[in-house]
């Protein structure tokens, strides 16, 4: 667990989730009320992923992901999407929510027939994932807590 790399004996909340198989950028924090707010759908934090996935995407499927696809919970939300890179073999897509469904990425691209083959979060917000690496974290600086803060107020 990522809560487990963090030396402190307080109460740390982790903000969203990554399912076993999605690396990349998450946030921990000891402020509850901001963790709360970070997560509260009315703010519509984005969240930005780059995504390998098997086979050629179409441009109509970068289209269906932008307007947003139907989930068992109803429409997602529009999505910026854009291709990085496409061969016959896979494509490389970023695309940015502002959602928190359970593995929603995947279950879009499923929904359009494509496969993820890896799955990254590279930003939340403005955040992104400089100065670490798997298993790693820094401090946030007070910029960034007070744009997270400014975000989530109102």
């Amino acid at each position: 667990k990522a809560i487990d790399i963090i030396p402190t004996r307080q109460r740390i909340f982790c903000v969203g989730r990554l399912d076993i198989d999605t690396s990349g950028i998450i946030i921990l924090t000891n402020d509850s009320i901001l963790a709360n707010r970070l997560t509260h759908p009315r703010f519509g934090l984005a969240k930005t992923y780059v995504v390998r996935v098997k086979g050629q995407i179409a441009g109509e499927a970068v289209e269906k992901l932008k307007k947003g696809i139907w989930l068992a919970e109803g429409k997602t939300t529009r999505a910026s999407a854009k291709i990085l890179k496409r061969s016959h073999k896979e494509s490389l897509i970023e695309i940015t929510i502002r959602q928190g469904l359970n593995r929603q990425i995947r279950r879009m691209l499923a929904k359009v027939g494509l496969s993820v083959k890896s799955l990254k979060r590279t930003r939340i917000g403005k955040l992104n994932t400089r100065g670490t690496g798997v298993g790693k974290f820094r401090t946030l600086t007070k910029a960034e807590v007070a744009y997270l803060k400014k975000t989530t107020t109102g």
